[in-house]
C-alpha cells in the first residue's frame, strides 16, 4: 500500500506502522525480488534464509502447524 508514502494524513491518523514508508516500501520490493528470485528462477536469496544486517527490523519466526 503507497498511501503513507502519498498521503502524509494517513501516518496523522495513525493509520500508518512504525517504519517509514519510504523504508517500508525498500523492504516490501527488496523482499519480493528475494522470493521470486528463488521460487521462479531458483536462484539463492539469502534474504530469505534469516535476519539480515541490512533489514533489522523483519523478524522470521518458524511456522508449525
Amino acid at each position: 500500500m503507497r498511501a503513507p508514502i502519498l498521503s502524509p494524513v494517513v501516518r496523522w491518523t495513525g493509520l500508518a506502522g512504525p517504519i517509514d514508508p519510504y523504508r517500508a516500501f525498500a523492504l516490501t520490493n527488496a523482499f519480493t525480488l528475494a522470493f521470486f528470485a528463488r521460487y521462479l528462477k531458483d536462484e539463492a536469496s539469502p534474504l530469505l534464509t534469516g535476519p539480515s544486517d541490512a533489514w533489522p527490523e523483519v523478524t522470521f519466526r518458524a511456522r508449525t502447524a
